[in-house]
């Protein structure tokens, strides 16, 4: 890590944190509507992205250079089906919003120092560096610098967009507005660029290995009859690195299968990123090996990667790899390891699922064909072997086009006089984009979780708290899920006020180029304000404020804004929103 930042770089972030909390740019930008900023330090592009319009993460991302962008929309593609946390693994700087209690005692001492008040959840700044492998860590005078200037941009930038929403609408998909600086009399001038951004040169990925190491390994007696379990996985406790920088170090572990007795446990150090790391498996694994002082004969696996990775050594050792749904053993031997270490254990309970989502991975990884066709994104394609046995980056694929539109009405469960709203879907949507959808067509502020309940399943964002069997919903498109059985679904916001929006596939349409989707056809009466306690808070809601002499009244009124008209219902405010999505 490089030096500390000065006193005078702190003073001038803190002062854009609060320039931009007052500026909420969540309530115009979506995590998607990118632009650049080019730093006049090193000529590196960054690209912000401003998080938050759901309500659950206040941030401004600076993603650097151009390999950074592209992972960015690599992991936007729903068929990829990554977490969203996998975002953080991303080369970036970010300055968020915490709640007081989510600060380090740095920040906090900090923030007493520059003599700032901060008040209320998600209203204290928090500025991070994230690093591939890395949990996220205090930025250094260098990387300060640099988000100085991203978000000095950023406030230009979000302020004009406000009143040009078509800042942001560059010609394609592969152009991007970008804030290039330029000396002019000493003084630093900022202009607007549009640039074609091209996908990073083509990347080669070679296994490292230590030939010395190799030869040791080959000349290690073979054990035919021995079988051995291995997988490798991220250790679920941070490492210092020399530096005192904490990473999550991965772990290759092998145990007898018959036995059950631990026979490698490697730690590998994080590399540049997530394909370096999991390339040094081979290497880890023969270095076990040769502390052993034999082969096995067999090498079971779960994980598919770890299956390439076996192979990768297959010629120099003979041994068969075999994978399998469940690793008795090597789980047994695991969970003695982290109880001692005071860990507690994350158990995958649907394992077919995970083996699914790992081998798909897995041949995104490596490039090999896959039976559906993937999803266009500004990002780069995943790697596939060369032809010299490495592996290279191609190009981009083409987009998933809808073939139907569904009309669907979405009525609000037990509110009377009925709140409903009509609207067109294309297939393609994924169920998140649906939630989306219906979050802007219904007037609500996605603040709250959400769930949707089709044909006996569960969809949503899943979280361990709650240890449901919930599924992701950016995982699975409307043309999966509603079929000529399915003619209705619920979709219920906020499990707190438990709205439960009932949802009836009225129609199913020929898709129309060129028309813009989603679509709000009609609706009727204005969405019950967020946190107003449900159905029946709700009618407690109008209730006092159709009563003057209601004690509540003026309290209530305030609450909501000064005004609450509930027949109010504007679809071309609406509409308006839909089409800038759209555009996206």
């Amino acid at each position: 890590m490089g030096n500390f930042p000065s006193m005078e770089q702190w003073q001038r972030l803190y002062d854009l944190a609060e320039q931009i909390k007052a500026l909420k740019p969540w309530m115009i930008l979506a995590e998607t509507d990118l632009f650049g900023v080019r730093d006049p330090e090193s000529g590196v592009d960054s690209f912000i992205s401003v998080m938050g319009s759901g309500g659950e993460h206040l941030a401004v991302a600076a993603y650097i250079g151009v390999e950074s962008l592209f992972q960015f929309w690599m992991l936007q593609d729903p068929d990829i089906g990554a977490p969203p946390e996998m975002v953080l693994a991303i080369r970036q700087l970010q300055l968020s919003f915490e709640d007081r209690d989510d600060l380090d005692e740095d920040d906090i001492k900090l923030i007493r120092t520059l003599q700032r008040k901060y008040r209320g959840k998600q209203a204290w700044p928090a500025f991070r560096s994230f690093l591939p492998g890395y949990l996220p860590w205090q930025i250094d005078a260098s990387e300060a610098s640099l988000l100085i200037h991203a978000l000095e941009q950023t406030i230009d930038v979000v302020t004009r967009a406000m009143k040009n929403v078509s800042l942001l609408e560059p010609p394609d998909d592969d152009t991007y507005l970008i804030r290039v600086p330029k000396v002019i009399d000493g003084a630093l001038i900022w202009e607007d660029q549009l640039i074609a951004v091209q996908p990073p040169k083509p990347a080669e990925y070679a296994v490292p290995i230590r030939s010395d190491l190799l030869e040791q390994m080959k000349k290690l007696p073979r054990r035919k009859k021995s079988s051995f379990e291995m997988e490798f996985f991220p250790l679920p406790q941070p490492v210092a690195d020399e530096s005192g920088r904490p990473y999550l170090p991965t772990v290759l572990l092998a145990v007898d299968d018959s036995s059950g007795m631990i026979l490698i446990n490697e730690m590998i150090p994080p590399a540049v990123g997530l394909i370096e790391t999991i390339l040094q498996v081979p290497q880890a694994l023969a270095k076990g090996l040769v502390k052993l002082g034999y082969v096995p004969g067999v090498i079971k696996v779960q994980n598919p990667m770890a299956a390439e990775m076996a192979k990768f050594l297959q010629d120099a050792t003979g041994w068969k790899v075999k994978q399998q749904n469940e690793l008795k053993m090597l789980n047994s031997a695991l969970n003695f390891l982290m109880s001692s270490m005071e860990m507690g254990v994350f158990e995958d309970e649907d394992d077919e699922d995970f083996n699914a989502q790992a081998l798909n991975m897995l041949h995104e990884m490596l490039g090999e064909e896959s039976e559906e066709e993937p999803v266009r994104h500004r990002g780069p394609e995943f790697v596939q072997p060369a032809k010299s046995g490495k592996v290279k980056t191609p190009a981009k694929t083409k987009t998933s086009k809808p073939t139907q539109v569904y009309q669907l009405k979405i009525t609000l469960k037990d509110a009377r006089p009925p709140i409903w709203r009509r609207v067109l879907a294309p297939d393609n949507l994924t169920l998140n984009q649906l939630h989306q959808v219906i979050q802007v067509a219904m007037g609500w502020y996605d603040a709250h979780l959400h769930e949707f309940e089709i044909a006996g399943a569960s969809y949503g964002s899943p979280d361990f708290d709650f240890g449901s069997d919930m599924k992701d919903d950016n995982r699975v498109r409307l043309s999966q899920v509603i079929g000529k059985n399915t003619k209705r679904f619920r979709y219920t916001y906020d499990f707190g006020d438990d709205w439960v929006h009932v949802i009836e596939v009225e129609k199913i349409l020929p898709y129309e180029q060129g028309r813009v989707y989603p679509l709000c056809l009609a609706g009727k009466r204005a969405c019950p304000p967020e946190d107003v306690g449900g159905v029946w808070g709700y009618e407690s809601f109008l209730a006092t404020l159709s009563d003057p002499s209601d004690p509540e009244h003026e309290a209530m009124l305030e609450w909501v804004g000064g005004e609450f008209d509930p027949e109010e219902f504007d679809i071309e405010e609406v509409n308006a929103i839909f089409a800038n999505m759209s555009k996206r």
